[in-house]
């Protein structure tokens, strides 16, 4: 409530005084200092109480009180808050361009950022590259894979499942890369098994795993854990002539 009540008074420029003078019909002793710490709650743990804040609204912004008082179904059971200081030309520049991208609430508008930051990060998966020049770092590929892996390894894509390296993992390298005449990649021919077939791995490889994404068979990320076992891996088995870039 205390995000209401100051985004209410910033956004109709109400001064401070007036708002006392209507809390103050039911609250004879609230004042500026009561009506600061409601407007920053979670600061001192003080909330102003939702007659007194309707109050306000049929005061100062009748056609808003109906919005305000009604019941929300859906976000009753969402009990936990974020908050951020700003500048106050920050902060009324933000409300200009909230309210031209048609939020009625600072509160709608932070909730749908939020929720579109977490889906984005969902869909990032971790990844680690092997390089061509002996060097690997773990990088993040957000979709679609193809691309922004495909970026990496310079090319179209192709997922291999060599015979050093167990299932769920796999290795995605450069399509054309033979073709291409792409430089040795020695630790992806190494698990690629060339020494006993001749068919070398070159170019860039990415280190990945199978699963599943909306129960359909896709690629995902390893974990930091698995990121940093394998870097481990390999970096013994070439005694330690491929490094972490730094």
């Amino acid at each position: 409530m205390s995000d209401k009540l100051r985004e209410l008074r910033r956004t109709k420029q109400i001064p401070a005084k007036e708002i006392v003078a209507v809390i103050q019909r039911l609250y004879p002793k609230y004042d500026k200092v009561a009506l600061s710490k409601c407007e920053n709650g979670d600061t001192y743990g003080v909330e102003i109480k939702p007659d007194a804040l309707d109050a306000v609204y049929a005061e100062f912004a009748p056609e808003l009180l109906e919005a305000h008082s009604k019941p929300k179904k859906t976000d009753h059971r969402l009990t936990c808050r974020i908050s951020a200081r700003l500048e106050d030309g920050e902060y009324s520049a933000l409300q200009q361009h909230i309210r031209a991208d048609g939020y009625a609430t600072m509160q709608d508008w932070l909730t749908d950022t939020v929720r579109a930051y977490l889906e984005k990060k969902e869909q990032i998966m971790k990844g680690l590259i092997i390089t061509t020049n002996n060097t690997m770092r773990i990088a993040e590929f957000s979709q679609p894979a193809y691309k922004s892996i495909g970026e990496v390894v310079g090319g179209f894509i192709e997922i291999v499942h060599p015979q050093r390296l167990d299932r769920p993992y796999c290795m995605v390298v450069n399509e054309d890369g033979l073709f291409r005449c792409l430089p040795l990649n020695l630790y992806g021919s190494y698990l690629y098994g060339t020494e006993a077939h001749g068919n070398p791995i070159v170019g860039n490889i990415v280190i990945l795993k199978e699963g599943f994404v909306n129960d359909e068979p896709d690629l995902i990320g390893l974990s930091d854990e698995e990121c940093s076992t394998f870097a481990d891996q390999i970096s013994a088995w070439s005694s330690g002539n491929i490094r972490m870039e730094e």
